[in-house]
């Protein structure tokens, strides 16, 4: 019964494992949601998600700006 019990969680922890390793980053995630709902304008649910997620993701500075950010230090 132990064997049994420490095999299912090794199983599930080696599941959980592959799975966050296949995952995509949250601005792709972004990116497909966006994409879908274009096809889709109607579907609220979808909106709510992408808002949820866009707080999530942090925006890029633009490199311009960041060169300036270094003269001026």
């Amino acid at each position: 019964m132990k064997l049994t019990m420490k095999l299912l969680v090794l199983l599930f922890c080696a599941q959980l494992l592959a799975s966050s390793a296949n995952a995509e980053s949250p601005r792709e995630q972004l990116k497909q949601m966006v994409d879908q709902l274009h096809q889709n304008p109607d579907d609220d649910a979808l909106r709510e998600k992408i808002i949820m997620l866009a707080r999530t993701v942090k925006s890029t500075i633009p490199e311009v700006a960041v060169r300036y950010l270094v003269i001026v230090d």
